[in-house]
């Protein structure tokens, strides 16, 4: 008579080494965050040349913003309890294939109003793809490794965004800002086969479910495939009843649930303003957008450097204090590129009254509309509220701060490209 053994699934994945198995789910939830990553950031790298396109003020832009990431919290909410009925990877499954194809969809919008839409139904299903990859990676992940190695598999998002942020900047200039909505949704749906013919189910939603024993054997066989499984009634801790949500709140949950909420909204607060906005913040300051996507490439890449660290850190040290700390010196650094960037804006200012001085009209008699160059000659109020006179600056231009945003680059004046500004025929004397 065959003798069963029961086995618990986590302490079956605990006591074993690392399967080619389980770095394939480590990997390919990695692409997974990665594309999740660039398709959220890439409006933030596309927004400067659309609104030039399509004369957006920066509130057109923030609700570009906004559409998206309340289609990141629908997504997330909405994934969740479906992801306990359905299986992890169905979820992921249609995550993916809904994000992608909104994406693509994104190339052939022709307003705002469109364009925000197709951003909260993209939105979706990046909010549900996220989770879905995390949970995948720490079921499949031992104890005593899982938070490197769920962290260093969520470093794909950093990376998705920031290196994906550099290629957006070079499409843009060669192809333009659809070029990269439309490679946003090629690049998940191409993923996409290859997750339904590599990436396992959850062995712990099948043994919780009890449907289909034979293929959570048949999983969980190649996490240890010299050993006889054949004998074995896999087990799982029993599911406490209730809603989850109120599971978090019950008393001896409730200060960490709180807590924890906050640290992950003012995670994502910081995190998304920063990756949202930096590019067209640094591109104001006379950087191309090049440059700026550079820039923004090193807060992402950062981030990778420091969730690898931390990850290690919390598996050695205690994980509050690891936190806190971590947040402490993030807060300091925001502080400083905020200054760093006022710092560079007041340097171009004063680069361009210097400029100003060595000015002379090339044929042109009337100054053109949105230039950022006095009329030397006019006594009238220009559009950045600087009264001239004839041959002296106000007050502010002496002090090298400007009061408005131009039409054109600041940088065409500050940077001299060329021997004239071709927005306004002015030529600059002089290296300033």
């Amino acid at each position: 008579m065959e003798i069963r053994r029961e086995i618990n699934v986590q302490d079956f994945i605990d006591s074993r080494r690392l399967s080619r198995m389980q770095v394939a789910v480590l990997l390919l939830s990695f692409c997974v965050v990665a594309v999740d990553g660039f398709d959220t950031a890439l409006i933030a790298f596309i927004a400067p040349a659309l609104g030039a396109e399509w004369h957006l003020t920066a509130g057109d832009i923030s609700s570009l913003f906004g559409a998206g990431l309340a289609g990141l919290m629908v997504g997330a909410l909405l994934f969740g309890p479906l992801a306990d009925r359905y299986g992890r990877k169905n979820v992921l499954l249609a995550c993916v294939a809904i994000f992608g194809a909104a994406c693509l969809a994104c190339t052939s919008a022709e307003s705002l109003r469109s364009l925000a839409f197709l951003r909260f139904v993209t939105g979706i299903g990046l909010g549900g793809a996220m989770p879905m990859a995390v949970t995948l990676s720490s079921e499949y992940s031992p104890r005593r490794h899982r938070s490197v190695l769920v962290t260093a598999m969520f470093c794909g998002l950093t990376l998705g965004s920031g290196l994906g942020g550099v290629l957006a900047a070079h499409i843009v200039n060669e192809w333009g800002w659809r070029a990269v909505l439309a490679l946003g949704g090629v690049l998940p749906l191409l993923l996409l086969p290859l997750l339904m013919w590599a990436l396992p189910e959850s062995a712990t939603y099948l043994v919780s479910r009890g449907g289909n024993p034979g293929r959570a054997q048949r999983i969980l066989s190649r996490i240890a495939p010299d050993e006889d499984l054949v004998a074995v009634t896999w087990t799982v801790p029993p599911t406490p009843a209730g809603s989850p949500v109120r599971q978090l709140f019950a008393p001896e949950l409730r200060r960490g649930t709180m807590l924890i909420w906050l640290t992950f909204f003012m995670s994502l607060l910081v995190i998304y303003l920063l990756s949202n906005w930096l590019p067209t913040v640094i591109k104001s300051t006379g950087m191309t957008l090049l440059e700026a996507s550079v820039v923004t490439a090193m807060f992402q890449v950062g981030g990778t450097v420091g969730a690898i660290t931390l990850g290690q850190m919390m598996d050695r040290l205690q994980a509050s204090k690891v936190l806190a700390t971590a947040y402490l010196l993030a807060a300091v650094f925001a502080v400083l590129i905020g200054i760093s960037l006022g710092e560079q804006g007041s340097v171009d200012a004063r680069g361009l009254r210097r400029r100003i001085l060595r000015v002379r009209w090339t044929g042109r008699s009337e100054r053109p509309r949105g230039c950022v160059l006095p009329d030397l000659q006019s006594r009238h109020w220009c559009r950045l509220g600087i009264r001239r006179r004839p041959g002296r600056l106000s007050r502010r231009w002496r002090r090298g701060r400007l009061d408005a945003r131009p039409r054109h680059r600041i940088s065409d004046h500050v940077r001299g490209r060329g021997d004239s500004c071709a927005h306004c025929q002015l030529q600059l004397d002089g290296n300033g």
